[in-house]
């Protein structure tokens, strides 16, 4: 059918080559360098241990967990420039707002680009990152590159493709990626990241 259903060749074009650059956000954020994989930024990346950052548990949300990892890498000589979250915990940032019902300040959604900057850090949506995980780090420190670009190829001789007139779309692309500093990525749940921040108050006596 390629060279006589062109709307058909395009459709298949348009989503498997949708479909490879989810699996190149997974690998660039958590492949594990073996077999095949490239080595994510967060496969290695250390969990937040934020100890010695706190906040007033009250009204503690996803922003001071942000501003906590941020001070955590600039502590080791970073800077966080850079946000991932999944899709739904995205715009639930995006509507946040405080007790008056205003949006949360020192949050910037640019809705030309569809990007959401907290303390200055672009927040990138993926649905590679699960719900209630976030990982954050400096962009400076990985290095992607692509080896060869996406390709798309129709074959008609793939296994029994001839007898059952079937036709096989084959998507690829080669990419390889360099993470300079492991420690220079923090990854976990965003849940574990506010409790950490958020130390019980011990009662006085």
């Amino acid at each position: 059918f390629p060279s006589h259903d062109r709307g058909l060749t395009s459709f298949i074009q348009l989503n498997m080559v949708k479909d490879l650059l989810v699996k190149e956000d997974q690998q660039l954020l958590f492949g594990t360098g073996l077999s095949g994989e490239v080595l994510g930024i967060f496969a290695s990346g250390s969990v937040p241990g934020l100890t010695g950052f706190g906040v007033s548990a009250v009204g503690a949300n996803i922003y001071d967990l942000i501003a906590a990892c941020a001070a955590k890498l600039a502590g080791l000589e970073y800077n966080a420039n850079m946000a991932v979250v999944n899709p739904v915990d995205y715009w639930q940032m995006v509507i946040t707002k405080d007790k008056d019902e205003s949006y949360v300040n020192n949050v910037v959604f640019d809705s030309q680009a569809s990007i959401l900057y907290v303390f200055g850090i672009p927040v990138i949506a993926s649905t590679a990152v699960p719900v209630g995980f976030i990982g954050i780090g400096d962009s400076s420190y990985v290095m992607p590159m692509q080896r060869e670009g996406i390709t798309l190829r129709f074959s008609e001789e793939d296994d029994k493709n001839f007898q059952q007139n079937l036709v096989t779309a084959r998507v690829e692309e080669r990419i390889l990626q360099a993470v300079l500093r492991n420690d220079a990525f923090i990854y976990g749940e965003i849940a574990t990241g506010l409790a950490e921040i958020t130390p019980a108050v011990t009662p006085a006596v």
